[in-house]
Protein backbone atom coordinates (compact mmCIF):
# COMPACT_ATOMS: atom_id res chain seq x y z
CA UNK A 1 0.00 0.00 0.00
CA UNK A 2 2.80 2.39 0.89
CA UNK A 3 4.46 1.68 -2.46
CA UNK A 4 1.19 2.34 -4.33
CA UNK A 5 0.68 5.61 -2.47
CA UNK A 6 4.20 6.74 -3.27
CA UNK A 7 3.78 5.79 -6.93
CA UNK A 8 0.44 7.64 -7.08
CA UNK A 9 1.99 10.80 -5.64
CA UNK A 10 4.88 10.58 -8.12
CA UNK A 11 2.47 10.14 -11.03
CA UNK A 12 0.37 13.10 -9.92
CA UNK A 13 3.44 15.33 -9.69
CA UNK A 14 4.68 14.07 -13.06
CA UNK A 15 1.36 14.90 -14.69
CA UNK A 16 1.36 18.37 -13.15
CA UNK A 17 4.93 18.99 -14.30
CA UNK A 18 4.03 17.85 -17.81
CA UNK A 19 0.98 20.10 -17.95
CA UNK A 20 3.04 23.08 -16.73
CA UNK A 21 5.65 22.30 -19.37
CA UNK A 22 2.96 22.30 -22.10
CA UNK A 23 1.57 25.65 -20.88
CA UNK A 24 5.08 27.17 -20.77
CA UNK A 25 5.85 25.89 -24.27
CA UNK A 26 2.62 27.40 -25.63
CA UNK A 27 3.33 30.71 -23.91
CA UNK A 28 6.86 30.78 -25.36
CA UNK A 29 5.50 30.16 -28.86
CA UNK A 30 2.91 32.90 -28.43
CA UNK A 31 5.56 35.41 -27.29
CA UNK A 32 7.66 34.62 -30.36
CA UNK A 33 4.62 35.12 -32.61
CA UNK A 34 3.80 38.42 -30.90
CA UNK A 35 7.35 39.69 -31.39
CA UNK A 36 7.25 38.80 -35.10
CA UNK A 37 3.91 40.58 -35.54
CA UNK A 38 5.23 43.63 -33.67
CA UNK A 39 8.24 43.85 -36.02
CA UNK A 40 5.89 43.83 -39.01
CA UNK A 41 3.69 46.55 -37.47
CA UNK A 42 6.69 48.75 -36.67
CA UNK A 43 7.94 48.43 -40.25
CA UNK A 44 4.47 49.31 -41.57
CA UNK A 45 4.29 52.39 -39.35
CA UNK A 46 7.69 53.57 -40.60
CA UNK A 47 6.86 53.16 -44.29
CA UNK A 48 3.19 54.08 -44.50
CA UNK A 49 1.52 57.46 -44.05
CA UNK A 50 -1.13 56.16 -41.64
CA UNK A 51 -0.37 53.86 -38.69
CA UNK A 52 -1.47 50.23 -38.65
CA UNK A 53 -4.95 50.04 -37.07
CA UNK A 54 -6.32 46.58 -37.94
CA UNK A 55 -7.53 44.85 -34.78
CA UNK A 56 -7.41 41.15 -35.73
CA UNK A 57 -4.47 39.31 -37.27
CA UNK A 58 -6.16 37.12 -39.85
CA UNK A 59 -5.60 37.05 -43.60
CA UNK A 60 -9.24 38.10 -44.06
CA UNK A 61 -8.57 41.48 -42.46
CA UNK A 62 -4.90 42.05 -43.29
CA UNK A 63 -5.09 42.12 -47.10
CA UNK A 64 -1.78 43.19 -48.67
CA UNK A 65 -0.15 43.43 -45.23
CA UNK A 66 0.48 39.72 -45.80
CA UNK A 67 3.17 39.40 -48.42
CA UNK A 68 4.38 42.98 -47.88
CA UNK A 69 5.14 43.05 -44.15
CA UNK A 70 4.45 39.42 -43.21
CA UNK A 71 5.83 36.65 -45.39
CA UNK A 72 2.86 34.35 -44.71
CA UNK A 73 -0.57 34.61 -43.13
CA UNK A 74 -0.34 35.05 -39.37
CA UNK A 75 -0.79 31.90 -37.27
CA UNK A 76 -3.46 31.37 -34.69
CA UNK A 77 -2.26 31.48 -31.12
CA UNK A 78 -1.55 28.15 -29.34
CA UNK A 79 -5.15 28.09 -28.12
CA UNK A 80 -6.62 28.36 -31.62
CA UNK A 81 -7.60 32.03 -31.63
CA UNK A 82 -6.33 34.98 -33.74
CA UNK A 83 -3.83 37.38 -32.24
CA UNK A 84 -5.38 40.78 -31.49
CA UNK A 85 -4.24 44.39 -31.69
CA UNK A 86 -5.06 47.47 -29.60
CA UNK A 87 -3.56 50.25 -31.77
CA UNK A 88 -4.35 53.11 -29.40
CA UNK A 89 -2.28 51.42 -26.69
CA UNK A 90 0.36 49.98 -29.00
CA UNK A 91 -0.37 46.45 -27.81
CA UNK A 92 -0.46 43.10 -29.65
CA UNK A 93 -1.79 40.26 -27.55
CA UNK A 94 -3.18 36.77 -27.18
CA UNK A 95 -6.07 36.08 -24.81
CA UNK A 96 -4.12 33.05 -23.60
CA UNK A 97 -5.80 29.91 -22.26
CA UNK A 98 -8.38 32.07 -20.42
CA UNK A 99 -7.99 30.07 -17.24
CA UNK A 100 -8.18 33.24 -15.15
CA UNK A 101 -11.02 35.10 -16.83
CA UNK A 102 -12.46 35.94 -20.23
CA UNK A 103 -11.57 39.64 -20.11
CA UNK A 104 -8.60 41.50 -21.47
CA UNK A 105 -6.51 43.20 -18.82
CA UNK A 106 -3.17 44.63 -19.89
CA UNK A 107 -2.19 45.37 -16.28
CA UNK A 108 -1.30 41.73 -15.73
CA UNK A 109 -4.43 40.58 -13.86
CA UNK A 110 -5.37 38.03 -16.50
CA UNK A 111 -3.57 35.28 -18.37
CA UNK A 112 -3.27 37.35 -21.55
CA UNK A 113 0.12 37.40 -23.24
CA UNK A 114 0.90 41.01 -24.18
CA UNK A 115 3.57 42.72 -26.29
CA UNK A 116 3.96 46.52 -26.12
CA UNK A 117 5.60 47.86 -29.27
CA UNK A 118 5.37 51.60 -28.52
CA UNK A 119 7.64 53.57 -26.15
CA UNK A 120 6.49 53.60 -22.53
CA UNK A 121 6.73 57.41 -22.33
CA UNK A 122 4.55 59.92 -24.17
CA UNK A 123 6.55 62.73 -25.72
CA UNK A 124 7.22 64.74 -28.89
CA UNK A 125 9.37 62.68 -31.26
CA UNK A 126 9.91 65.20 -34.05
CA UNK A 127 8.86 68.56 -35.48
CA UNK A 128 8.97 69.03 -39.26
CA UNK A 129 8.59 72.21 -41.30
CA UNK A 130 6.49 71.95 -44.48
CA UNK A 131 6.77 74.57 -47.25
CA UNK A 132 3.06 74.22 -47.99
CA UNK A 133 2.88 77.08 -50.51
CA UNK A 134 6.10 75.85 -52.21
CA UNK A 135 7.69 79.27 -52.57
CA UNK A 136 10.97 78.37 -50.86
CA UNK A 137 10.40 80.81 -48.01
CA UNK A 138 9.26 80.41 -44.39
CA UNK A 139 6.11 82.51 -44.40
CA UNK A 140 2.31 82.58 -44.13
CA UNK A 141 0.64 79.42 -45.36
CA UNK A 142 3.47 77.12 -44.27
CA UNK A 143 3.19 74.70 -41.35
CA UNK A 144 5.02 72.63 -38.77
CA UNK A 145 3.92 69.05 -38.09
CA UNK A 146 4.52 67.77 -34.55
CA UNK A 147 4.59 63.98 -34.05
CA UNK A 148 4.21 61.94 -30.84
CA UNK A 149 5.61 58.67 -29.55
CA UNK A 150 2.14 57.24 -28.88
CA UNK A 151 -1.41 57.78 -30.23
CA UNK A 152 -3.03 60.77 -28.54
CA UNK A 153 -6.39 62.18 -27.59
CA UNK A 154 -6.53 65.91 -28.31
CA UNK A 155 -9.04 68.52 -27.19
CA UNK A 156 -8.66 72.27 -26.99
CA UNK A 157 -5.03 72.29 -28.11
CA UNK A 158 -3.65 75.80 -28.56
CA UNK A 159 -0.38 77.50 -29.41
CA UNK A 160 0.05 78.27 -25.69
CA UNK A 161 0.72 74.56 -25.06
CA UNK A 162 4.05 74.86 -26.87
CA UNK A 163 7.00 77.22 -26.81
CA UNK A 164 10.07 77.68 -28.96
CA UNK A 165 13.71 78.42 -28.23
CA UNK A 166 16.11 80.14 -30.66
CA UNK A 167 14.14 82.26 -31.13
CA UNK A 168 11.29 82.44 -28.64
CA UNK A 169 7.74 82.86 -29.99
CA UNK A 170 8.96 81.67 -33.40
CA UNK A 171 5.48 80.61 -34.58
CA UNK A 172 4.12 84.16 -34.73
CA UNK A 173 0.31 84.18 -34.80
CA UNK A 174 -0.04 80.57 -35.95
CA UNK A 175 -2.99 78.34 -35.10
CA UNK A 176 -3.10 74.69 -34.09
CA UNK A 177 -5.11 72.14 -36.05
CA UNK A 178 -5.43 68.87 -34.13
CA UNK A 179 -7.59 65.79 -34.75
CA UNK A 180 -9.64 64.28 -31.92
CA UNK A 181 -7.14 61.42 -31.89
CA UNK A 182 -3.98 60.67 -33.81
CA UNK A 183 -0.19 60.60 -33.79
CA UNK A 184 0.42 64.22 -34.80
CA UNK A 185 -0.94 67.77 -35.04
CA UNK A 186 -0.15 70.74 -37.26
CA UNK A 187 0.71 74.36 -36.57
CA UNK A 188 -0.35 76.62 -39.46
CA UNK A 189 1.31 80.01 -39.94
CA UNK A 190 -1.23 82.79 -40.46
CA UNK A 191 -1.58 86.57 -40.14
CA UNK A 192 -0.93 89.01 -38.67
CA UNK A 193 2.47 87.93 -37.21
CA UNK A 194 4.81 85.97 -39.52
CA UNK A 195 6.82 82.95 -38.33
CA UNK A 196 10.48 83.35 -37.37
CA UNK A 197 11.64 79.74 -37.16
CA UNK A 198 15.13 78.71 -38.24
CA UNK A 199 15.29 75.26 -39.82
CA UNK A 200 17.74 73.05 -37.89
CA UNK A 201 18.09 75.59 -35.07
CA UNK A 202 14.71 76.43 -33.55
CA UNK A 203 13.70 74.04 -30.78
CA UNK A 204 10.14 73.24 -29.72
CA UNK A 205 9.16 72.37 -26.16
CA UNK A 206 5.94 71.33 -24.43
CA UNK A 207 4.73 73.34 -21.48
CA UNK A 208 4.73 71.27 -18.29
CA UNK A 209 1.78 68.93 -17.66
CA UNK A 210 -0.55 70.12 -20.43
CA UNK A 211 -3.94 68.39 -20.41
CA UNK A 212 -5.00 69.13 -23.99
CA UNK A 213 -2.88 66.27 -25.40
CA UNK A 214 -2.93 62.96 -23.50
CA UNK A 215 -2.40 59.33 -24.45
CA UNK A 216 -4.80 56.38 -24.11
CA UNK A 217 -3.24 54.78 -21.03
CA UNK A 218 -5.09 54.56 -17.72
CA UNK A 219 -4.66 57.04 -16.16
CA UNK A 220 -3.74 59.05 -19.27
CA UNK A 221 -0.26 60.57 -19.47
CA UNK A 222 0.07 64.19 -20.60
CA UNK A 223 2.48 65.02 -23.40
CA UNK A 224 5.97 65.99 -22.29
CA UNK A 225 9.41 66.89 -23.62
CA UNK A 226 12.06 64.33 -22.77
CA UNK A 227 14.52 66.52 -24.66
CA UNK A 228 14.44 69.53 -26.95
CA UNK A 229 13.24 68.71 -30.46
CA UNK A 230 14.78 70.74 -33.28
CA UNK A 231 12.50 71.70 -36.17
CA UNK A 232 13.77 70.05 -39.34
CA UNK A 233 12.62 70.27 -42.93
CA UNK A 234 10.20 67.47 -43.77
CA UNK A 235 11.40 65.03 -46.37
CA UNK A 236 8.88 64.92 -49.19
Amino acid sequence: MVTLIILSVIIVFAIQEYEQHIVAAKAARARNDLEDLAKAVRLYNIREEKPFEIGTFTAQYLGTFVGTYLETAPPLDPWGKPYLHAPELGVIYSCGPNLVDETTNFAGKSDDLVYHYLPADFYVTRAEYVDANRNGQIDMGDEVEISFSRPARMEGVSLFDFRTVNPENAFGSAKVVAPAKGRSLKIFFGPPLPPRIKIGETKIQVFYDIQSVVDFSSPPMPLKSLEDVVIQRKRM
